[in-house]
């Protein structure tokens, strides 16, 4: 399990997801006895999960995540 982040940036396929996900995330780790990982309010959303796959474009959408979070501290 991933503890070091305690700030995720959610990557999520459609408009349904970003309200669920943020919500699902945090009972699951609630659920589990984890309470000092908050994920980012709102997740950015990719609508081609096709275009993740290339090469190269998963770490360019979590450099945008990371750089368009005015919150981050940390590089997780």
């Amino acid at each position: 399990m991933i503890v070091d982040c305690k700030k995720p940036i959610l990557i999520v396929e459609g408009a349904g997801d970003v309200k669920a996900v943020p919500r699902l995330i945090r009972a699951t780790l609630h659920s589990n006895g984890i309470y000092d990982i908050n994920p980012a309010p709102r997740p950015k959303s990719n609508v081609e999960l096709r275009k993740l796959m290339r090469a190269g474009e998963l770490e360019r959408y979590v450099d945008y995540g990371i750089r368009a979070d005015p919150r981050r501290t940390d590089s997780c």
